[in-house]
């Protein structure tokens, strides 16, 4: 099962211990935090709505009391627009999985291989099963109204694992995934893994969101996530191993091992073949499931195998990962791991059939959409062409003509782009050179081709440069280790520790900037500084950046340079700090191809920033100022109507109490002329926030024009100071429809308006006779 990794503290080995020697004490104490779950979210949502209800009560006095309330009605629609939020918070949904909904109709053999393995293991019915790009199998619950509500079951199945699986293998696969959901071991422990993985998504979901109410969730029960995870930890490590045990029980033991080392080594081929031979520049003309289709068809030799399935047994437990290690898992179910040939029959074929190419097609679809989604239309193109480009140039000298740093920059995108083999020849050059990156990648080259020669590369390498020596013994141990030499490994293991050491230590005064630092001038070479300089520049929150030198006291060979940027904050720049550390990352992966040297730090709350900025010579990019782009002013009218529909319901129904406690001779006239109006403005306002068609967005001009006629008129009428919301109101207008004219839209604002202003005015004339 996919599951997010959890970073895990020293109390691991603690609680695997005592829940190994104590499984029902631990058990009991896993229940006992998990029910402590609900009780703290439900004292933490009363405490909240308490506040709420204490500040109402508050205004009811103040009322009864003789006092105007009048000034007090931004309050009462600030609390009540507060309440929907923190509720709609607090019982939020998580998106569902990703995929294609396969339809029973479709692939009935596969629905009835479900059906089968359900009455067998007595699991609770999945509602819907999907195909996916990028998963290799899992079976996802997602509670309805945060963790109060209803489970919905997903059975997630991968392309990959469909592909290069045999169906006996995927039916293993399947009793696994359908095992975390079965009571045979107990429905406390289906529950307790249930109620783990719920909270962990809604967390995850919550976090994605952004909000300011959704943060006040996860601060008001992140912390208890925190623990409960850590502490649940192994007993979601061991429901992985049980649930290895229920499909042995269903499939046997051997078929379930035979799956599970097909898709550890598979994957590994797969990825070695790609990064080869295939590069990224596949990601303009290809897709993920067209890619593995194509690589899992490479032929592979008998040695080759036997080092991959070496490789994958060798792996270790992956950390905050509730999935054990391979080894452990084929030790618990008694299995020793062999070489597989490839099946006669794919599951794919067997149970998708003729469909097969149809849904890979539709897969790697919907792969595209996600990322023109997240990237831009041309996002992928856009980000490749500056690579493509400055490699067209680079590549336009001869190789022996180059400069070093050309040729390291080269093999560098030669790499990125056409793949390793396809630098191989720049790798050479290098090596003849005696540079350090020449000789690791000639001999990473020459390893992944199963040729021990690199190993002299490689040990070049190691003497050359401490930085580049530690990827160079990585990679040496590791083709050893899969090699079948354990002995020769561990000397190379030995290095790659004592270079841990060293680079820790260098890397402890690089990473770490104080507002006590001492900071001069950078001497970095201008064309290191401009190739910065374009980095920066494409990233749009940066506002501005500085270039400084960290001056390290007794170790003048650490060159230790910040890139301290300066982000923007506004409408649609964030401030949030996990906004912020991402960026940072993206900048870092960016900034480190040019050099390992300098690190990035964004100073927007950083004490030391002045002192930053007045070292000569720091600053080396400001923003040039630009005007709003036509793009941007549909999400600033979009968020403006969110909050209009936040403040025209507890607006709305504000005046619901007042017709209903008017005298009912002037409830029968005025009720209607008042109500109507409001209801149809807001329900307009809200059918429109569930789209963004040319119709949903003139929809919502007529009801923000409706709720501004509304408030106008009712401060012609009654002076109602509600009309300082009319900014807020029209700042909702910057939504119009893309395919109507300026014209039409301002006639729909309009006559939305004047609707709403007559009915206000009329209902007021009424009211007084």
């Amino acid at each position: 099962m996919a599951t997010e990794p959890l970073a895990i503290d020293g109390d691991h080995e603690r609680l695997t211990a005592f829940a190994a020697t104590h499984p029902r004490e631990y058990e009991r104490r896993v229940l006992l935090m998990a029910l402590l779950g609900y009780v703290y979210l439900v004292v933490a949502l009363v405490v909240v709505l308490g506040l709420i209800a204490g500040l109402a009560l508050f205004l009811w006095w103040w009322r009864s009391e003789g006092h105007p309330t009048g000034l007090f009605v931004g309050l009462w629609i600030a609390l009540g627009a507060m309440f929907v939020r923190i509720v709609q918070a607090f019982t939020f949904t998580p998106p569902a999985p990703k995929g294609i909904r396969l339809a029973r109709e479709e692939s009935p053999a596969l629905f009835s291989l479900i059906d089968e393995l359900v009455v067998a293991e007595r699991t609770p019915r999945v509602d819907d099963v999907l195909l996916s790009p990028d998963v290799d199998a899992a079976c996802v619950q997602i509670a309805r109204f945060g963790v109060f509500g209803p489970t919905r079951r997903y059975l997630v199945l991968g392309a990959r694992t469909l592909l290069s699986c045999s169906p006996d293998e995927l039916r293993a696969v399947l009793a696994h995934e359908l095992g975390h959901l079965s009571t045979n071991g107990g429905r406390r422990a289906a529950w307790l893994y249930g109620v783990r993985e719920t909270w962990s998504r809604l967390l995850v979901s919550l976090d994605e969101q952004q909000s300011l109410f959704s943060g006040l969730f996860g601060a008001i029960c992140g912390r208890y996530m925190g623990a409960f995870a850590r502490y649940s930890f192994v007993l979601a490590r061991q429901h992985e191993i049980d649930s290895d045990r229920f499909a042995a029980k269903l499939s046997g033991a051997r078929v379930v091992a035979d799956a599970l080392v097909r898709m550890a080594v598979v994957q590994r081929a797969v990825q070695r073949q790609a990064d080869r031979h295939v590069g990224a520049q596949w990601l303009e003309t290809s897709g993920p499931v067209a890619q593995f289709r194509a690589l899992i068809k490479s032929p592979v030799d008998d040695a080759q195998q036997q080092r991959d399935l070496r490789g994958v047994l060798a792996e270790p437990n992956p950390e905050g990962d509730p999935h054990p290690s391979l080894a452990e898992r084929l030790r618990g179910l008694g299995v020793e791991a062999r070489v597989l040939d490839a099946p006669a029959e794919s599951a794919a074929q067997r149970y998708l059939g003729h469909e097969l190419d149809a849904l890979c097609a539709r897969l790697d679809e919907l792969w595209r959409d996600a990322l023109a989604a997240a990237q831009g239309p041309s996002g992928v193109a856009n980000a490749l062409a500056a690579p493509k480009a400055e490699l067209a140039k680079l590549e336009a000298v001869a190789l022996e003509g180059s400069a070093t740093a050309d040729l390291r920059r080269r093999a560098q995108l030669t790499e990125m782009l056409r793949g390793a083999d396809a630098a191989l020849v720049v790798y050479e050059e290098l090596a003849r050179r005696d540079d350090a990156i020449g000789h690791l990648g000639l001999g990473r080259s020459r390893l992944g081709r199963g040729d021990p020669s690199g190993l002299a590369s490689l040990d070049r390498a190691i003497e050359l440069d401490t930085e580049i020596g530690l990827a160079a013994a990585t990679i040496a141990r590791d083709f050893l280790v899969t090699d079948g030499r354990s002995a020769e490994a561990e000397r190379y293991g030995e290095i790659a520790d004592k270079r841990v050491e060293e680079l820790t230590e260098k890397f402890v005064e690089r990473a770490q900037l104080s507002d006590k630092d001492e900071l001069a001038p950078h001497d970095l070479s201008e064309a290191v500084v401009a190739r910065v300089v374009e980095i920066v520049a494409r990233v749009k929150p940066i506002s501005r950046a500085y270039l400084v030198k960290k001056v390290v006291p007794d170790r003048t060979d650490v060159p230790a340079y910040f890139l301290a940027v300066v982000c923007a904050n506004g409408w649609f720049y964030t401030n949030e700090r996990r906004d912020h550390y991402e960026l940072m990352q993206r900048l870092q992966d960016a900034v480190g191809e040019i050099s390992t040297d300098i690190t990035v730090a964004i100073v927007n709350r950083f004490t030391g920033r002045k002192g930053i900025e007045a070292v000569p010579g720091s600053l080396v990019y400001t923003r040039p100022p630009v005007p709003v782009g036509r793009d941007v002013v549909p999400i600033w009218g979009r968020r403006a109507q969110k909050l209009a529909f936040a403040l025209a319901v507890p607006y709305v129904l504000i005046y619901v109490w007042l017709v209903v406690n008017l005298e009912p001779q002037y409830n029968k006239l005025s009720g209607p002329i008042i109500l109507v109006p409001m209801f149809a403005a807001v329900g307009a306002l809200f059918w429109s926030l569930r789209g963004d068609t040319g119709v949903h967005r003139q929809v919502g001009l007529a009801g923000l024009g409706g709720l501004i006629g509304l408030v106008l008129g009712a401060f012609v009428a009654e002076e109602e100071w509600t009309v300082v919301f009319v900014p807020v109101l029209a700042l909702g207008l910057l939504r119009p429809p893309a395919d109507v004219s300026r014209a039409r839209a301002g006639l729909v604002v309009a006559v939305g308006a004047a609707a709403g202003l007559a009915s206000r005015v009329i209902a007021h004339f009424v009211l007084m006779g």
